[in-house]
């Protein structure tokens, strides 16, 4: 949902005379083609000729917001929109609602995007919840899942991998997910969050999972880079036991280049964990991850592709356990149709120990579908899986995960 396809509805309700008059339909086609400096040149004399005309008035608004004359193009979208006729009128507050965001004015942007996604028309009320979503940044966030799942390999904990060697016993379980996020200042970009995720194993009790992450986010733009710096406070109980303490501090740096839809960034994680549990204590200690990330979305937001690279270092209090570790990782959204999202990702991580000669290959593949059953509703179907070959046998392990999750999303601007 994109400025594109809100032009392609803007087009589908044009004028019902242009079939009649040469130069409306001229200045149509240009529109049509993207020719926005014609549409302009055909355009401007019928508006001439009959100043009440608002369809003309919301080509010409955003005719001229392509060419980036903002305000120009602002004033008659300002007409447009208190026209009498309600989609000409809505589609006239969305392109108002994106030059306000871009100048920086979130305030009115929230308040235009917001009248656009609450148009009578359902494409025009999508699309204005999708530009409302994508560019103004929402005040509170709560997302929330629940479901179920099976993991082939329970005993397997993604950092730690002590337990049970050469050994692995699937069983299903249960789980629930609650995120919040909120941002208290719109113009400053801080952020509050805080998320708490509970598995409960159906069998294997002693793997029951939870674990809470607290923490703060603020980001600043300058032009089209944004600038980021996280930390988070986390807590993590096995069965009935404390597992791990952690800290966990961020920054990064991306930059988009413009209409093109590419980007590309940079991104450090320093991560301090300290397991409490006598089985995964060696693994307490520093981890340094350091990524660079490129990036290419469609104009008309049906296809995201990225690529990233890792280089990393586990600090870990067994010198045994202490390693380098590089990799690679390629992700694909789709969103062919509306309310359909179909993503995946392929990741490769080599990791070369500092005593023992040890080396791991480890590859993950990830695959997940959602789909909208309403405006804050979607079920979610996903799969991970994992191989790791070692050198060391007792480190070698296939798990394979999969979940059906009811999702519920909501942001409140």
């Amino acid at each position: 949902m994109t400025r594109r396809a809100l032009v392609f509805i803007i087009f589908a309700s044009a004028p019902a005379a242009a079939g009649e008059k040469g130069g409306l339909a001229g200045g149509i086609d240009r529109f049509r083609e993207g020719n926005y400096a014609g549409a302009v040149q055909a355009l401007e004399p019928w508006r001439t000729s009959h100043p009440d005309d608002a369809d003309v008035k919301l080509l010409l608004g955003i005719s001229y917001y392509h060419l980036g004359q903002k305000s120009r193009a602002r004033d008659l979208l300002a007409e447009a929109a208190g026209g009498s006729e309600e989609e000409t009128a809505n589609a006239a507050r969305a392109f108002l609602g994106l030059i306000a965001a871009e100048g920086g004015d979130l305030d009115r942007a929230a308040n235009l995007l917001r009248a656009a996604a609450s148009a009578s028309s359902p494409e025009l009320a999508q699309i204005g919840q999708a530009l409302l979503a994508e560019h103004v940044p929402g005040r509170l966030h709560i997302l929330a899942m629940a479901g179920s799942g099976y993991d082939s390999n329970v005993a397997r904990l993604p950092a730690s991998l002590l337990r049970m060697p050469a050994t692995s016993a699937g069983d299903g379980n249960a789980s629930v997910q609650v995120a919040l996020t909120a941002r208290p200042w719109r113009r400053f970009g801080l952020t509050l969050e805080e998320t708490a995720v509970y598995r409960q194993q159906l069998r294997l009790t002693a793997f029951d999972w939870f674990g809470n992450m607290a923490g703060a986010g603020y980001s600043v733009d300058f032009g089209q880079t944004r600038a980021m710096l996280g930390y988070g406070f986390e807590v993590m109980t096995l069965g009935e036991s404390l597992y791990a303490l952690g800290h966990a501090a961020q920054a990064g740096l991306m930059h988009g280049f413009g209409a093109t839809g590419a980007r590309a960034g940079i991104q450090y994680e320093l991560r301090d964990r300290s397991y409490r549990l006598s089985d995964y204590s060696t693994y307490s200690g520093i981890t340094h991850q350091g990524a660079a990330a490129l990036g290419w979305r469609s104009p008309d937001g049906v296809f995201d592709l990225s690529a990233r690279g890792f280089l990393g270092q586990e600090l870990t209090r067994a010198p045994e356990l202490r390693d380098l570790w590089w990799g690679g990782q390629f992700a694909l959204r789709l969103g062919l149709v509306d309310g359909l999202d179909v993503r995946g990702s392929g990741t490769a991580l080599w990791k070369s120990f500092d005593e023992g000669g040890r080396a791991d290959r480890l590859l993950i593949g990830d695959a997940s579908i959602s789909y909208q059953l309403a405006s804050h509703w979607a079920v979610m179907a996903s799969t991970t899986a994992m191989r790791n070959f070692s050198t060391n046998l007792d480190f070698a392990y296939k798990k394979i995960t999969a979940s059906l999750d009811v999702r519920v999303d909501w942001t409140g601007y």
